[in-house]
């Protein structure tokens, strides 16, 4: 992925970050905890101070079709 941007788009830089880390980061926030529902997909990633916590990660598996 990163030499595609680097020789096909020619961008000078180029960052992967985490992207619930990201999403907090977006509204001025370093600490929250973000919940994620997609298709088939329902999980919550909790950040503190910037940083994930991954052994708290919760998959709620599909439990997002049952909300609706």
């Amino acid at each position: 992925m990163t030499q595609i941007m680097f020789e096909k788009f020619n961008i000078s830089s180029f960052y992967v970050g985490n992207q619930s880390v990201l999403s907090l980061y977006s509204i001025g926030k370093m600490s929250g905890l973000v919940l994620y529902s997609g298709d088939g997909v329902t999980h919550d990633d909790p950040i503190l101070e910037g940083y994930a916590i991954p052994q708290a990660i919760l998959d709620l598996g599909g439990y997002n079709r049952n909300i609706v």
